[in-house]
């Protein structure tokens, strides 16, 4: 990565729905895993964004969102030519009555505690092996985190 790019950063945001020991993730547009979510618009707010990405990948509505990020992961996107910045939230959904959005080729719960980075993109493993470890202490629905 060069020292001379712009001092912008793509931001990201994903949902982080737990559920019995097992959290949900997506296939979209490759054959890595990935929680729902993605770039924010302009002039679009983290709830926003959530419930557009929930709505987009798996035409779910999300019920709520934690106020802070469960993570912050910071990469570089190779795809796209960009660094990025995303933030995980734990996340509910209205019903689990969800399909597949236009781009979503796969979702699926799996559990946490099996779960490797190996099966996410590439550009964001570094970090991703970290947020795993933070899943499997969470090991509980965001539900259960408002008791």
């Amino acid at each position: 990565m060069s020292n001379d790019l712009p001092c912008w950063y793509r931001v990201g945001v994903k949902a982080v729905i737990i559920k019995n020991g097992t959290v949900l993730l997506a296939k979209e547009g490759s054959n890595f895993w990935d929680l729902p979510g993605g770039g924010l618009e302009h002039d679009e707010d983290i709830s926003s964004g959530l419930s557009r990405e929930a709505s987009e990948e798996l035409n779910a509505e999300i019920t709520s969102h934690s106020k802070t990020p469960l993570y912050v992961g910071k990469s570089y996107d190779p795809v796209n030519k960009r660094p990025v910045i995303v933030l995980y939230f734990t996340a509910g959904l209205v019903s689990e009555d969800f399909t597949f959005g236009e781009s979503v080729t796969e979702i699926e719960y799996k559990e946490i505690s099996t779960l490797k980075a190996d099966i996410f993109e590439p550009y964001i493993r570094p970090y991703f092996q970290e947020l795993l470890e933070i899943l499997r202490q969470e090991g509980r629905t965001y539900a259960d985190t408002q008791n």
